[in-house]
C-alpha cells in the first residue's frame, strides 16, 4: 500500500484517507485535492469489497455489547451504593460504648 502526502500525483484507483477514513475514488488518476486533510493510501478495490462488510458487521456486533455492559455497570454500582448505605445505616444503630 502505497502512502501519498496532501497533493501528490496518483495512479487510478481507491485510496484510504487516514484523516477521516474516507475512501476516494480516483477514476483517471490525476492529484489529490489540497483539502485531502491527510494521508492517503493506496486501498485495492477487491480488499474493500471483502473487508468492508466485516467491519460493519463488527459495528453491529459491538454497538449492542457496549449498551449491555454499560447496563451492567450502571447495576453494580446501584448494588454496591445499596450496600454502603445499609452498611452505613447498621453502624449508626450501634451505641457508642460508654
Amino acid at each position: 500500500m502505497e502512502r501519498k502526502q496532501k497533493t501528490a500525483k496518483v495512479r487510478k484507483g481507491t485510496y484510504l484517507n487516514l484523516a477521516n477514513g474516507e475512501l476516494v475514488e480516483f477514476g483517471k488518476g490525476g492529484t489529490t485535492p489540497p483539502n485531502a486533510g491527510g494521508k492517503l493510501i493506496r486501498f485495492p478495490s477487491l480488499l474493500a469489497v471483502i473487508v468492508v462488510p466485516f467491519i460493519g458487521l463488527a459495528y453491529a456486533i459491538w454497538l449492542p455489547l457496549t449498551g449491555i455492559g454499560a447496563i451492567l455497570v450502571y447495576i453494580a454500582e446501584r448494588i454496591k451504593v445499596g450496600a454502603e448505605e445499609r452498611a452505613l445505616k447498621k453502624l449508626a444503630r450501634v451505641e457508642a460504648p460508654k
